[in-house]
């Protein structure tokens, strides 16, 4: 304060100014916009892209813990089946419903391998000369190899889906975003008056959009290249096993067709 004057100085006037409360109008703005979330003040758009993109969460959810389940139930069941038909001692006199379970694991290549040489002594006798022996080889890899295509396919199921989701769930929340901020601008226009109190409900409901499109897609990309990796790995898994597979059935022909040791 001025001694001289007794007035109130301009600086001490503009610091005494932030102190006082606010116009009752403007409080009363303040706390209606704070009442509301951002979904009642998204417009239609908006709120539809939302729902859409809480549906896709579920979905995206629902595929990445029913197939992280299922590979490891398979993988589990593969590492056992393998120990079965290594310690089997004699492959191909095993009858083939004793591999056959239906799991998508090493049992159902096996039960294909042992089909087809089963299929072909069936057709043209035991395979006693080297054109013979070549002939129930190639049978017996083409049915692996069916087979394994047949089991990558299943693993790969819905994997599809998964990614549609990953790739259109950012661009879905840009498309929300900024439909709402261009419906905030042309509703500024039309009222005549632009200010932060008209644009920022508007550009705040806009913008939920993009955050829900984030929170779906960042949890789906991680899931899907897990996924991804793990099929791989059981793929090569499965090649790998029909190798050694092979290897077995040519030297089980190959053991019967050596002459008996004196």
């Amino acid at each position: 304060m001025n001694n001289t004057t007794g007035r109130i100085a301009p600086d001490n006037l503009r610091l005494e100014s932030h102190l006082l409360p606010l116009p009752l109008s403007h409080s009363r703005k303040r706390d209606r916009f704070h009442t509301m979330t951002y979904f009642q003040i998204s417009n239609l758009a908006g709120q539809i892209i939302v729902i859409l993109l809480a549906l896709s969460s579920i979905i995206a959810w629902t595929i990445m813990s029913f197939k992280m389940t299922m590979l490891r139930r398979i993988q589990r069941n593969s590492e056992l089946r393998f120990r079965e038909i290594m310690d089997s001692g004699d492959l191909l006199a095993l009858p083939v419903h004793a591999h056959e379970q239906n799991d998508h694991s090493f049992a159902d290549i096996a039960v294909e391998a042992l089909t087809a040489y089963k299929r072909e002594i069936h057709e043209f006798g035991h395979p006693s000369s080297t054109v013979a022996r070549e002939r129930c080889l190639r049978a017996v890899e083409n049915a692996m190899t069916r087979s394994i295509s047949e089991t990558t396919l299943f693993y790969e199921w819905a994997m599809v889906t998964l990614a549609s989701i990953v790739t259109a769930a950012p661009f879905l929340g840009l498309l929300g975003t900024v439909w709402g901020v261009m419906e905030s601008f042309l509703s500024v226009s039309a009222g005549g008056g632009a200010s932060i109190q008209t644009l920022a409900p508007g550009v705040s409901g806009a913008l939920l959009t993009t955050v829900c499109a984030l929170l779906v897609a960042i949890p789906s990309v991680i899931g899907y290249n897990a996924l991804i990796s793990k099929i791989k790995v059981m793929g090569i898994q499965l090649e790998n096993f029909a190798s050694q597979l092979s290897e077995m059935i040519e030297t089980e022909l190959s053991r019967q067709d050596a002459p008996p040791s004196r």
